[in-house]
């Protein structure tokens, strides 16, 4: 690692340190929000989650900075708030969302679910950190609930009960680290209770690595690597201390290509692949890569430039802000007591061509020009209909979009609504519309094959995410230093009333002249040239963000020339890197000279 990659490592920490400190002094002399029952109702009356989250997750905000700055100066005015947080979190009712409790069982309030254990792993660290700092009483107080919340909620109840326990995914992560933890912490005098619980944890973890795919990809997307990974790891480093060395979860092949995943999801200027519900501008954790880098060959840290500052996690994580503190310094210190550093300039690798063959994705990144491109089927977790999806960027900047993920609220995971949302059906997504149907939801609608070769070719097969027994492929090309892309699909055994519709999706209003789609950018403009095009239309749709907030988005489509049972459109695709005056102009020249043009030739 050269030496200004250190620096910047080294600035972003202190960084976020000071924001810590910084938002300490502003909420110090406030009050937290309270969680009352009429906001804790408002998901079963309208499946809003965003209010009542909005106002818990500011209170873990409250938890998060004061619990950092007692463990870090142990200041009495820092002691004295955070015992006040801990004693209103302690009065809450539970823990857990709205949206993950059923009101109409028993014992509801003890709900072992994701932000239930990540209070409960929250407020055991910082007692177990500040044992003998704060008060007696509530410390006790903070052990009794976490135990009866969370620990003998989880052991009451038999292996596979909790819904979790059945899962593949980043619950299982979350859930069963943050109770690893707690029992790690807060069960130092009931030794053989904390191996009971510590041995089970052990035995689910195994679930959450299988749900990611044997070539490391987290199929729910980077977002979801970052959450499960954080406990996955936290829990780890926990354990292997607790043992002394005998056990360490970090020690599999498959845990490292895991690790290796999010590297290949950054592309130019922090752009992030954001297929399922991942997020294309989304931020690393600088603890959790600091201590992967350092445990795992092979991983590499992204551009420090998108590591996540405190304030751009809303959920406050304690977890996720203490390692990004403690990891980060111990991978300094180790840096400083031994590890070569170069003095040369880092530079980004010029041409770079990753095939996901297990998950079917395959990233290009292309001299500043990046691509991704999707198979997969459709029953994955956080599922959206979307096989063949792809996305195109360039100097920073999207031009061909995958939304990712939109606003978490009843609807969204409602099977008889999920796929009437924008970001979640085939419409917003760059793929066909096969006879005017969109792809089908269900793990048995997917890609037939995915490959792809060394020259930056990718095939695949995908009519069956139609459920339809036409063969519909799709190939693109994109090679080593070109500055553009083929993009060619091909639909055979084509019925006499059968028709294809191509629909590419922008956050860029684009502009239409016959089959030629430019698309502009501040720094240059993607040109899409579509021969066997017909009919281009644009459009204008709104997609609902992840913090519910509406963002314009352009759907182009357009009919594809049937060639007898056949129908194949081949689209070019061409970047040019100019200037925003250069590229308003030519856009102008372009509507003033090609205006009223008909079409293309065939």
């Amino acid at each position: 690692m050269n030496r200004r990659k250190v620096q910047e490592i080294r600035e972003h920490w202190q960084q976020f340190r000071q924001q810590v400190a910084q938002t300490g002094d502003m909420l110090r002399g406030r009050s937290m929000p309270e969680l009352t029952k009429e906001l804790f109702g408002l998901y079963e009356e309208t499946g809003n989650r965003l209010i009542y989250e909005d106002e818990y997750f500011e209170r873990r905000r409250f938890l998060a900075v004061f619990g950092l700055l007692s463990i870090w100066y142990e200041r009495e005015e820092d002691l004295r708030k955070l015992e006040e947080v801990i004693r209103e979190i302690c009065l809450e009712e539970t823990w857990a969302l709205p949206a993950h409790v059923n009101r109409q069982e028993k014992d509801w309030q003890r709900t072992v679910d994701l932000f239930a254990c990540e209070t409960g792993q929250a407020l055991a660290q910082i007692v177990t950190e500040l044992s003998g700092k704060l008060d007696a009483a509530l410390a006790g107080q903070v052990r009794s609930l976490v135990v009866h919340r969370l620990l003998d909620a989880y052991m009451e109840k038999e292996k596979g009960a909790w819904r979790w326990e059945s899962m593949y995914n980043n619950w299982v992560a979350v859930c069963a680290g943050c109770l690893g933890s707690m029992a790690l912490c807060l069960l130092q005098e009931e030794p053989l209770r904390q191996k009971q619980i510590v041995d089970r944890v052990i035995s689910t973890l195994p679930d959450y690595l299988e749900g990611m795919c044997d070539d490391g990809t987290c199929p729910e997307g980077m977002s979801y690597f970052t959450y499960g990974m954080v406990y996955y790891t936290g829990f780890a480093e926990q354990l292997k201390a607790h043992t002394k060395g005998g056990v360490c979860l970090l020690e599999q092949e498959k845990v490292r290509r895991i690790a290796q995943f999010q590297q290949k999801c950054y592309l130019t200027g922090g752009i992030t692949v954001s297929f399922s519900d991942g997020n294309s501008h989304d931020r690393f954790r600088l603890g959790l890569t600091c201590c992967l880098a350092e445990m795992i060959d092979g991983v590499e840290i992204p551009p420090v430039s998108a590591a996540m500052g405190f304030e751009d996690d809303h959920c406050y994580r304690f977890m996720a802000n203490y390692q990004d503190d403690c990891w980060v310094r111990r991978y300094l210190e180790k840096l400083e007591k031994g590890a070569a550093l170069d003095a040369g300039e880092e530079q980004e690798q010029a041409a770079w061509f990753a095939l996901l063959p297990d998950a079917q994705w395959a990233v290009w990144k292309n001299n500043g020009l990046d691509m991704a491109v999707k198979g997969g089927h459709n029953g994955e977790p956080h599922n959206h209909n979307d096989v063949g999806s792809l996305m195109f960027a360039a100097d920073g900047e999207i031009f061909l979009s995958d939304l990712g993920c939109g606003e978490y609220d009843q609807k969204y995971f409602a099977d008889e609504t999920r796929y009437t949302i924008l970001c979640n059906r085939s419409f917003g997504h760059s793929v066909p519309i096969l006879n005017g149907q969109e792809q089908k939801t269900g793990r048995e609608y997917g890609a037939a094959c995915f490959t792809g070769d060394a020259d930056g070719r990718v095939t695949l097969e995908y009519g069956g995410a139609y459920g339809s027994s036409r063969r519909l492929e799709r190939i693109v090309t994109f090679r080593k230093g070109a500055r553009d892309f083929m993009l060619e699909d091909r639909a055979s055994d084509m019925g006499q009333q059968d028709w294809l519709e191509e629909n590419f999706v922008t956050q860029t209003e684009p502009v239409i002249t016959g089959c030629r789609i430019c698309i502009p950018g501040k720094k240059g403009m993607l040109t899409l040239t579509a021969e066997g095009a017909q009919d281009v239309v644009v459009h204008k749709d709104v997609f609902v963000n992840h913090r519910g907030k509406d963002e314009d988005v352009w759907l182009i489509r357009f009919r594809v020339t049937r060639q007898g049972t056949m129908a194949v459109c081949r689209i070019h695709g061409e970047y040019e890197a100019i200037e925003t005056i250069k590229t308003i102009k030519t856009i102008e020249k372009i509507k003033m000279t090609e205006k009223g043009e008909a079409g293309c030739r065939q």
